[in-house]
Formats: C-alpha cells, structure tokens, sequence
C-alpha cells in the first residue's frame, strides 16, 4: 500500500468509518489513543501524527506503536520544558538529562529508548513530513525494537519518545 492509500485510511478511520481496536497481545498497561477509560486526552495533532505513524509502520510490515503512560509523562514533561526555555534539546539539567533519564525516572523500565524533537510543525501531518524526511527520525519512527510511544505538543515543542522491550 503507498503513502497516498495509508493516509487515506487514515482519514477513514479517523472519521469514524473503521475502528482502532488494541492488538489482542497488548499490555493492560498500555492505552490506545482514544482510549475513554484511561482519560488520556490527545491532541487533534498528537492523534493526527499517531494515526499517519502507525499507518506508516502497517505499510511497512512494522507492528503499530501503542500509547504508554511513561511516554506520554515524558514526552510532555520534555516539551514543556523546551517551550518553557524557548529552545529545541535532548538535554536538560540533571536529573532528567536525557530521555533516557526522564523515562527512567518516571518508572519506565525499557531495554531500548529513542526521542524525537521538533519545533514549528503546526499539526500531525506536517510534522509527521519533517520527521519522515530526516533519516534519523524516520529510523526511529519505523524502529521494530520500539513498540511503545508517547507523543506531545506545548507551544510547538514537538517530543515523541518511544520504548521497547
């Protein structure tokens, strides 16, 4: 299936003409992107970018991302940090000095971790082009070793943090 067929189910999905079930070997402790039960509330960009990802990673033969919480804490711990310092980093003081580090200290526990930044991009779609036209975002963004991500937008502070086991 090309680019152009994947965002078009996207889209599909998106207005309500299929679903966006769990996969059945899903972990309890992790959530979907429209998940009621969890009150976990995305963004109309954050869903945005999650629906073009996963279509993405499906056209590719990569299993879907799904939510976590860890991720999700901190992805927007990071990008409220970058947009509270006006400035695009990986770095923060210690204790959180890389994403690493903020995914550890908010209790994650994945062998393997990775994190992309962004500033500017306006929804879903254009920050999911600026990511896909950078090899280094793109290999993170089709990564098998990553099953799990969390995705956040402040000011146009873009993180999303990924983990795998």
């Amino acid at each position: 299936m090309g680019r152009f067929w994947g965002f078009i189910l996207v889209l599909l999905l998106w207005m309500g003409c299929g679903g966006n079930a769990p996969s059945s070997n899903a972990p309890t402790s992790k959530i979907e992107a429209d998940s009621s039960q969890t009150g976990v509330q995305l963004s109309s960009g954050e869903k945005e970018f999650l629906n073009l990802l996963n279509a993405l990673r499906a056209e590719s033969g990569v299993n879907p991302l799904v939510l976590d919480q860890t991720l999700l804490a901190a992805s927007a711990h990071h990008s409220l940090y970058m947009a509270s310092k006006s400035t695009l980093t990986h770095s923060e003081p210690k204790p959180n000095a890389s994403a690493e580090d903020r995914i550890m200290n908010l209790g994650g526990s994945f062998s393997f971790s990775g994190e992309n930044i962004a500033l500017g991009a306006t929804d879903g779609t254009s920050l999911f082009d600026q990511w896909y036209s950078s090899p280094a975002h793109r290999d993170n963004m089709l990564s098998e070793k990553y099953q799990f991500i969390g995705i956040s937008d402040n000011e146009g502070y873009w993180t999303a943090d990924f983990g795998g086991n």
